[in-house]
């Protein structure tokens, strides 16, 4: 039951995933009662009894806890556009299409210096990253300052995922299934990783959307060595994505 859970949500291998890391809820239920199910089943009941205790001495009104999962109308890159509009107004500029080549540091923690790939530098006196480990690693320029933290970042493995988007007109072409979506087993030795089931998730009654994960752990024995199932597209930060919309799936 747990592997899928960790492969689905990391795409690594689940005997080299931290459990405690990524369900600390699941290691504790063990690590106190012994086992998963009867750990989450004492957990659930005096979680019900607590409840009931405020509700007894109280008496107020339960307000409706707020969804774990929002959406935009136009995708997330509504949301993107409007922060950017929000910076644009505030003096605040954006760089497209521009990499940073290198990172240094300044002595006693007096900020950064950013090279970008056009030539142009920025003095900053923050710094937020939101690049894969190794191609963090790659950009310091005194590789001797911050060795061990360079290390550190190439040590920490990652995983290539393949993504396709299915979408059905027919809104009855998943039958009875309802739900999150599915997970795959990795005993089952298949590329998939899982699907999601866009309009359940999102309320959409009109259509069927699927997001079909792929390959993760296995991306190398499945797509690596299978040539045909790659794109054309070089990788990208050490990640490679194939994205396809099939309006009519046959």
């Amino acid at each position: 039951m747990i592997s899928p859970l960790l492969c689905g949500v990391c795409g690594g291998n689940a005997k080299q995933i931290s459990v405690k890391f990524m369900f600390g809820a699941l290691y504790e239920a063990e690590r106190k009662h012994g086992t998963v199910g009867l750990g989450l089943l004492k957990e659930q009941l005096s979680s019900i009894w607590n409840r009931e205790e405020v509700k007894d001495t109280k008496r107020t009104n339960i307000v409706k806890p707020p969804p774990s999962i929002y959406y935009l109308d136009g995708g997330l890159q509504r949301l993107i556009h409007a922060l950017d509009i929000n910076n644009e107004s505030q003096g605040i500029h954006t760089n497209l299409n521009t990499q940073c080549t290198e990172l240094h540091f300044h002595e006693k923690g007096n900020g950064a210096r950013i090279v970008f790939s056009n030539g142009k530098q920025l003095e900053c006196s923050h710094v937020i990253s939101a690049l894969p480990a190794h191609k963090l690693s790659s950009l310091f320029g005194v590789k001797s300052q911050h060795s061990k933290l360079s290390q550190l970042l190439i040590s920490i493995p990652m995983v290539s995922i393949a993504t396709v988007n299915l979408s059905y007109d027919d809104p009855k072409v998943m039958g009875p299934y309802k739900g999150f979506g599915v997970l795959s087993s990795p005993i089952e030795k298949l590329s998939l990783l899982g699907i999601i089931f866009n309009n359940y998730i999102y309320g959409h009654s009109d259509r069927v959307d699927l997001t079909v994960m792929m390959g993760g752990y296995g991306f190398n024995e499945h797509f690596v060595k299978n040539s045909k199932c790659l794109s054309e597209e070089k990788p990208c930060n050490g990640y490679r994505t194939i994205n396809r919309n099939n309006k009519k799936p046959k």
